[in-house]
């Protein structure tokens, strides 16, 4: 058996909870994502399909991801391509800007350390250096041994990392392997459980390979073919493990997605922008102090006085990142503070006024320069001969970008392109617009890409450089040994893989789509709560609806036909339906058009149907409701077919509905409540750590929402408990849970257990069958469910009660969705403590048409829960071209979005 066949059994054997997910009542999900360091989307598509001089060198990647998945035809990655900003980028769905590692090496201002996330030792930093508020793929699946890191050297949150360097293959670590291997097995045998949901694959040595070799080297040809066999025998063994899931009797859905982290292109000429900063300019620049052993780099150290130097000049093969002090008027050099632009472009050194961004620019080896202007947030776009500037805003919660021609001739090019030039000029436009119009031109999303590098700004140089068409222009780790490089936008290095495979995929190619779309669409196919808001990727709308149709291809016949009909006879009754029952008859229709086979564009065409049924109706959240809840657009839509209508006077709630709601609130947030218990008692946790801290603040929050609703007089149900006890152990069975956890879960004997001290404690006894810090989180959680009982207990009061502002207490999930629901019948239906106001009726033009929303929260308008959010106001015809809405259009339908 081959080395990657060891890797993947490690991985797939972990321990895991099944999940219950919309297409059946209770389903084990697993996921694997498959990672190639440096490949490139064109060159990996065309080896795929036509081999390489009459054989084929790709047919596990040609079967699994282009004739049985949907490939994502030409796919974008972040700026700078480097795998030090994009691979953190694939494993958290954010950009740079987000995630804080601007490359794979860079200066941080605040500490005045110089990370190189390459050589040796540093290699293992890279969990320090990312931003703690980001969450990477594993930190979404919290039970224990859920989440499982083969490579990667980010790697936090998962449950188990197998390491690997950069320089070494996989063959050394077989035995490693087989060792780590066996104890998994044991610990299997040892306690039970499912494989893990989640396994991530990562694979270095290609592009280590790809430098030595070159990009498209006839030597490089061994290593595509080692990567398909690798990227075969992971997906043998992830089908084996799902295949014997299903021989058990379960419901099995799995996902796979395959990905890079950027492309690479040929190097043709070298030209070092650090020995031009030192020997023709003088300039003293920041150099490492390395610790070396027999002549190899293994870590290496900052001066403690930066005083004396001029810059840092931080630079690898296709980019390079300038960072210089701000110069006070006494010469003194202040390294925690950005310079500002002007002074940048007048900027004071050895008695001389020098413009940094255009000498930079002047070296031939340079493509262009990008600097910040802080002061007013936009990003200088510096070529040969012209400038330009990028500005964003957030629109309805969405980024927009403008690109401007500030001077000159057009440094990207834009201007002379037919396909891009119809959006200089002309506003903001959404990134997705950008990327689209973008793809084929020299240099892919480059507006957005360049404007996102920016946004960590301690860390962010004060100028990025990118090296022309095969030029290299750093050594600062390969030295000129290299034959290709990345790290450059130009399209070589901007083109990489995305694909995927899975349950009910329906097969086909994708135009487009960024590898920080990676997270988020696995998240969601794989049925994981997660907040759009907190990633800078978003779910492929295409490859969902693929799914959607591949679904209705295997109903058994009539069943489709019975659903549609079930849609139509519930559009009907509307027309009987009063305003005190329209959100009752939303709620109906949204669940119908949940149900597995309906196609995404049948879905929407019914959206929009009751949209306009309803637009009249009193009920806010009815609209919602028939958009899909909350609805995040993949693109900004264009929609002056659906008004924008204000509810009218309050109407009587219905009590049927507010106790459905109120129940199937407290039965999530119940659930909740075992699932974080389940995870501290497995590890182990002290209620008085950090984690410790996180998970009771977020129970304390579930249950002081169920409490604040019954002082309002909302139908809180009393959460009802049974001890009983089974031959594996005590047990607490929660009568009211939907999905009852099997006899023996770790929540179960988790508070069985502290019902057990809380007895001793009343006898007198002490109890020793459990660790301290498991015994306190018990009697942590005990506690506080047993002051909510008494509360429930209370009669229930009329308190004054703002629901929009205690989901803000909440994190994303299915409590903070239900609540929302409940927020919006009751602004309708003028429910205890929620004020509802009827504003006169608005439209496009009004100024009122923002009524409703909450105060500006970092620039970006915030909508309150449950309310729907009005149509994004259509562009004036005097700021677009005259065929640019057909054009988009066009793009919309390229992408998969109807």
């Amino acid at each position: 058996m081959r080395h990657i066949r060891t890797i993947v059994l490690c991985a797939v054997v972990m321990l895991a909870a099944a999940q219950a997910t919309a297409f059946a009542a209770a389903v084990e999900t697993y996921g694997l994502i498959f990672i190639i360091d440096g490949a490139r989307g064109d060159a990996f598509h065309d080896f795929a399909v036509n081999g390489y001089q009459g054989r084929a060198i790709l047919p596990n990647v040609k079967k699994y991801f282009i004739d049985q998945g949907v490939w994502v035809k030409k796919a974008t990655t972040v700026f700078p391509t480097i795998t030090g900003t994009a691979m953190p980028s694939v494993l958290t769905g954010c950009n740079s800007g987000r995630h804080g590692l601007p490359s794979l090496y860079f200066f941080d201002r605040i500490t005045k350390r110089y990370p190189v996330l390459y050589v040796l030792a540093e290699a293992f930093d890279w969990d320090k250096w990312i931003a703690p508020s980001v969450k990477t793929i594993w930190e979404y699946f919290d039970g224990p041994d859920d989440a499982i890191s083969f490579g990667p050297a980010l790697h936090r949150g998962s449950d188990s990392h197998i390491s690997i360097l950069y320089n070494l293959q996989y063959k050394p670590l077989e035995i490693r392997s087989k060792l780590q291997l066996a104890w998994r097995d044991l610990k299997r045998k040892l306690t039970g459980g499912l494989p893990a949901h989640l396994t991530v694959v990562y694979n270095g040595w290609f592009d280590h390979k790809e430098h030595g070799n070159g990009a498209l080297g006839a030597d490089q040809i061994a290593e595509y073919e080692s990567v398909d066999a690798q990227v075969g025998e992971a997906m043998e063994l992830f089908m084996d493990t799902v295949h014997e899931r299903q021989k058990a009797g379960v419901t099995v859905r799995y996902f796979v997605a395959l990905g890079g982290d950027h492309g690479q292109q040929d190097i043709r000429e070298c030209v070092s922008i650090d020995r031009f900063v030192k020997e023709q300019q003088g300039a003293r620049a920041v150099d490492k102090i390395w610790v070396q052993v027999f002549g190899q780099r293994i870590k290496g150290n900052t001066p403690d006085d930066l005083s004396t130097f001029d810059l840092v000049c931080a630079s690898g093969e296709g980019h390079a990142l300038l960072y210089f002090p701000t110069m006070r008027p006494n010469g003194e050099k202040i390294w925690d503070a950005r310079p500002p632009l002007e002074l940048l472009r007048a900027y004071p050194y050895h008695g001389k006024m020098l413009d940094i961004p255009a000498m930079a620019v002047a070296e031939r080896a340079i493509s262009f320069a990008t600097a910040l202007d802080a002061k007013t947030d936009t990003v200088h776009v510096f070529a040969k001969g012209g400038e330009a500037a990028i500005d964003r805003k957030d629109v309805s919660g969405r980024p927009m970008y403008r690109y401007r021609v500030l001077s000159g001739n057009d440094p990207f090019g834009y201007a002379g392109d037919a396909r891009v030039k119809h959006l200089l000029d002309d506003g903001y436009h959404h990134s997705r617009e950008w990327q689209l119009a973008t793809l084929d031109t020299n240099y892919p999303d480059a507006v957005v890409q360049n404007y996102q590098a920016f946004g960590e700004r301690n860390r962010s140089p004060d100028l990025f450089l990118s090296a022309g068409q095969y030029i290299s222009i750093g050594d600062l780790v390969d030295e000129g040994k290299s034959k290709s490089k990345h790290g450059g936008l130009t399209v070589d290095e901007a083109w990489t893989v995305v694909a995927f495979n899975g349950t009910d995929l329906t097969p086909g190619v994708v135009q487009t789509a960024r590898v920080i779309d990676i997270v988020p669409t696995m998240l969601a196919l794989m049925g994981k709560d997660y907040d759009p808001d907190s990633l800078d990727g978003e779910a492929i709308p295409s490859v969902m609806a693929k799914v959607q149709e591949a679904q209705a291809e295997r109903l058994a016949p009539g069943e489709l036909q019975a659903v549609e009909k079930a849609v139509e006879e519930q559009m009907g009754r509307l027309q009987t339906t009063n305003d005190e029952g329209v959100f009752a008859w939303a709620s109906g229709l949204a669940a119908l058009l949940k149900r597995p086979g309906l196609s995404a564009a049948y879905v929407e065409t019914i959206r929009e149907r009751a949209y306009r049924e309803v637009a009249g109706r009193a009920d806010s959240a009815a609209r919602a409701l028939v958009q899909g809840e909350v609805p995040r657009e993949f693109l900004v839509r264009r929609r002056p077919d659906l008004p924008r209508v204000a509810p009218r006077a309050a109407v009587r709630a219905d009590p049927t509905v507010v106790q459905g709601l109120t129940r199937d609130l407290g039965d999530k947030a119940y659930k909740r409540v075992f699932e974080l218990l389940e995870v501290a008692f497995a590890r182990g946790t002290d209620p008085r750590s950090e984690n410790g801290k996180k998970a009771l603040q977020e129970i304390d929050s579930l249950l002081g929402v169920l409490a604040a609703l019954h002082r309002s007089g909302y139908p809180v149900m009393l959460p009802s408990f049974s001890h009983e006890t089974w031959r594996n152990g005590p047990n607490l069975r929660y009568e009211g849970l939907t999905t009852d956890r099997t006899p023996g879960g770790a929540s179960s004997k988790a508070l069985s257990e502290f019902l057990r001290i809380e007895g001793a404690r009343a006898d007198g006894l002490r109890s020793v069958l459990f660790d301290d810090e498991r015994a306190r989180f018990q009697v942590a959680v005990g506690e506080r469910l047993q002051a909510l009982t008494r509360t429930l207990e209370a009669p229930a009061g009329k308190a004054p009660l703002d629901l929009a502002a205690l989901g803000g207490s909440l994190g994303p999930g299915e409590v903070l969705d239900t609540l929302a629901q409940l927020d919006g019948y009751g602004r309708a239906a003028a429910l205890p403590g929620v004020a509802l106001s009827a504003p006169a009726p608005q439209g496009p033009s009004s100024p009122a048409h923002d009524a409703g929303r909450q105060p500006e929260a970092h620039g970006r308008a915030v909508t309150p829960p449950g309310v729907a959010q009005p149509a994004p106001t259509p562009r004036s015809s005097s700021s677009a071209a005259p065929d640019s809405g057909r054009q988009l259009d066009q793009l919309y339908q390229e992408m998969g979005v109807r």
